[in-house]
């Protein structure tokens, strides 16, 4: 998701959402089926004789089973908020999550029912999160059924239209050179600065040839660089991104810059980019090397 949200992929973060709900809904329910039925052979596995106790546990295991599903829904959600940068909703969140609701649940629930009150406060405690999180988008949307793009939460302006974005696949050094015109005729286009505009293709040629060079004969799958760029009044970005070997060059840059270098000449392609863009960050995800650089414009 961090990826989508620093590329303003708004679609891939709409279709990833719909992704991890539906894989949820499908592998946490069979989860919480299989222990709700079976819970009481489970508690057999560490109480062998009848009683209380192993009563006690017979429901703490469906208390457990049929809270998955709601956890499952409500734990990416908090890795959700911190991906598309809304920290103080996410650390909310967490501790409603972790502590609030949890105390809160156990208190009144143990008072009412005792010790199995205690036992199923974790099933109470994650329906209140979940009940929270669509209390919040219903009163600041308005509306008693919040739309998907309302829990998306992304900001004002996010989506781009299909004019402010390009998407490019780049196989081998030839392609490196016709791609890198395609940035700056885009840059023209958007009547973004010129020097920006070449700034923008000098550092996509120097990450693309980089990893044609170093990182397509290690790689054991079909080598290739998945290119996007996107126009925004405020910036320029370009995510990069191949499936080679893991290298991670905002680690690198930072590197090069604090340590210096007693040949001028070496690490150059490391210090054009970090003197070039404004921001550079790396991740590493599903087997992916993605780099998003941020370069400021002048319109």
């Amino acid at each position: 998701m961090g990826v989508l949200f620093g590329e303003m992929n708004d679609e891939g973060i709409r279709e990833a959402g719909k992704c991890i709900h539906r894989y949820c809904v499908i592998f946490c329910g069979a989860i919480c089926l299989i222990f709700f039925l079976f819970a009481r052979l489970i508690a057999k596995l560490y109480i062998s004789e009848d009683g209380e106790l192993l009563n006690m546990t017979v429901f703490a295991v469906r208390m457990i089973a049929l809270q998955t599903p709601i956890n499952g829904l409500v734990r990416p959600r908090i890795t959700y908020l911190q991906a598309v940068g809304r920290t103080r909703n996410m650390q909310l969140l967490t501790a409603m999550t972790s502590l609030i609701y949890v105390v809160l649940s156990a208190y009144v629930l143990g008072a009412a029912f005792g010790p199995y009150g205690v036992l199923a406060r974790v099933l109470l405690s994650d329906s209140l999160s979940l009940a929270t999180v669509w209390l919040y988008y219903a009163i600041t949307k308005r509306k008693p059924i919040p739309t998907p793009e309302d829990y998306m939460a992304l900001p004002e302006n996010f989506h781009r239209s299909p004019g402010d974005v390009i998407l490019l696949d780049v196989r081998d050094e030839e392609d490196v050179s016709l791609v890198s015109q395609q940035i700056q005729l885009f840059c023209k286009g958007h009547k973004i600065d010129k020097q920006t505009g070449y700034e923008a293709a000098v550092c996509f040629e120097e990450l693309a040839v980089n990893t044609i060079r170093h990182g397509f004969p290690k790689c054991k799958k079909s080598p290739g660089i998945d290119l996007r760029v996107v126009y925004d009044p405020k910036e320029l970005i370009i995510r990069i991104q191949d499936n080679c070997p893991s290298f991670n060059v905002e680690r690198e840059i930072a590197m090069t810059l604090s340590e210096g270098a007693a040949d001028p000449g070496e690490h150059l392609g490391l210090k054009v980019l970090g003197g070039m863009a404004s921001d550079i960050k790396y991740v590493h995800s599903l087997e992916t090397n993605n780099v998003i650089m941020h370069f400021s414009t002048k319109v």
